[in-house]
């Protein structure tokens, strides 16, 4: 028979000798599809696999700060900060101060393991929103990109960590919980200034 309070504590032990987050999220998915735990092998399955199709949790949606790369005739290209505030569209104005990370926790991780020296993670702004910005710039805007800090993205790492440590020590302590109402207590948005 299964012991699900040795299988948590082992997996706890892996979170804090910190074991790779894809191979203590795999060992979670093992406990919740044994446990019978649907909300937790969902929430596992969307942290292995990305959020592609929806809107990610609040811990992977965080503050950021937008440059463009404007080129002005006879001077060259310049690359500014972009002040998001001065766009009246709140929906583009939303989406531009705030940087979804849809992509696999495996994905995130390396993302922060291969950033820049300069402690940053950029992502490229589409196309699309360039008529947004271009009202307020005198000249061709050439590329756009949102950044924020790899200590930020390195947050979401430690949010996912933080999640299944409180859900499995209650689970050591022989609790019988619901991962689902206790997904949505914890944990809050990350927030980071970038100026």
């Amino acid at each position: 028979m299964l012991n699900f309070k040795e299988l948590a504590e082992n997996i706890l032990t892996d979170l804090m000798n910190n074991g790779s987050i894809s191979d203590i999220l795999l060992k979670t998915k093992i406990f919740a599809f044994k446990r019978g735990d649907k909300e937790l092998l969902e929430w596992v399955s969307k942290e292995l696999n990305g959020y592609e199709d929806e809107k990610p949790p609040k811990y992977r949606i965080l503050n950021c700060g937008l440059k463009v790369d404007v080129f002005v005739p006879f001077r060259g290209t310049a690359r500014v900060d972009f002040p998001i505030d001065m766009i009246e569209d709140e929906n583009v104005r939303n989406r531009l101060s705030n940087l979804p990370f849809h992509m696999s926790i495996s994905e995130i991780d390396n993302l922060c393991k291969d950033a820049s020296n300069d402690g940053m993670i950029r992502m490229k702004v589409p196309v699309c929103v360039y008529h947004f910005l271009s009202e307020f710039i005198n000249g061709d805007i050439q590329d756009s990109y949102q950044y924020t800090t790899t200590a930020a993205v390195s947050q979401i790492l430690v949010a996912v960590k933080s999640v299944l440590i409180d859900f499995l020590l209650k689970v050591s302590n022989e609790e019988d919980i619901n991962f689902n109402k206790f997904i949505k207590t914890n944990p809050q948005m990350i927030t980071i200034n970038n100026n």
